[in-house]
Parts: structure tokens; sequence; C-alpha cells
């Protein structure tokens, strides 16, 4: 959910209150993958979770501490995902590694790059009267072949940045 949510900047619903959100307990010999197929099997999760799983089994050949792993659950890791809400990589991939340099490439994720540093050097979420401010970032961001040097200085020379909105009394 991290890649789809701070890499893709693509908002997702938060689960139905009724939905039991303990992982499954693991059967002797199951995968990750094979536990969390069940999440596809229900209506109310699968709209979801086709685009979470689809990513997050991308990460199979790391175990929950990030150790590099070949076997899950006896059997050799599947580390193949799909990635789905993103426009300009929407398809299979096999591994982090590959993930990795499909999202590099996506003009989607350069303009999620820069609107996470937006955020954090405003220190909130950006709003419609950004608008103007938000496309001269990207727009410098992008002439500069994406360096983040220059998006920093265009954050930073912008109107959201440099003058604030003052609230009622």
């Amino acid at each position: 959910m991290a890649v789809i949510r701070n890499v893709l900047c693509v908002a997702l619903p938060d689960p139905p209150p009724n939905v039991d959100n303990a992982p499954p307990d693991p059967k002797p010999g199951a995968t990750t993958r094979q536990r969390f197929a069940v999440h596809e099997s229900d209506a109310s999760c699968a709209g979801c979770h086709k685009m979470i799983d689809g990513i997050g089994l991308g990460f199979e050949a790391y175990d929950a501490v990030g150790a590099f792993r070949t076997m899950d659950g006896g059997q050799a890791v599947d580390a193949t995902g799909n990635v789905l809400p993103a426009p300009e990589i929407n398809g299979p991939f096999d591994g982090a590694v590959a993930l990795a340099k499909e999202l590099a490439g996506a003009q989607q994720v350069q303009q999620c790059v820069a609107r996470q540093w937006f955020r954090f050097a405003l220190g909130r979420l950006e709003v419609a009267t950004d608008g103007c401010s938000l496309q001269g970032m990207f727009d410098a961001f992008e002439t500069s072949r994406h360096d983040v040097r220059q998006l920093l200085a265009a954050i930073a020379t912008s109107d959201a940045f440099r003058y604030r909105k003052v609230g009622a009394p």
C-alpha cells in the first residue's frame, strides 16, 4: 500500500467497517501468495486488493525483515506482480527491481515524487489554490530532467511556499 499511496499518489478508500483485517492463519507449506489469494475471491475486498496485492506480491523475494529469500513455505518464491493503478505502466513485472525500473520512468511517479516534496516542504497537503504553484513545480522538475535540486528551488520560490493565506481571527 505504501507504493500506491506514496509513490503513485493514489488514494485508496478505507476498508469497509465490517472487514476482518486480521491476516489469514498461516497454513503449513502455504506461500504468502496462496494465503492472500482469498482477497480476490471476496467481492468486497477484490477491487482494492487487486491493486495492493498486485504490487505487494512483487516484494515476495524479501521476508518480513527485508532479507532476500528464494523459498517461501517450502516453495520457490513467485515475485511476479501486476501494476494496476498507473495507466503508463499497467501490466506485469517480475520482482521489486523490475517494478522500480518501471516506476522510475513513469510521469505519474515523477509527479508524485514532486508532490510529496511539496507536501513535506509546506507541512500540509495541497489544496485547489495551489494549482499554479504545483504546475510550475512539475514543469521545472520535468525541464531539469528530474533534478531534485531544481525541484526544491521551484518549491521554495512558489507562491504556495512564500505566501501564507491569513485565516479568519
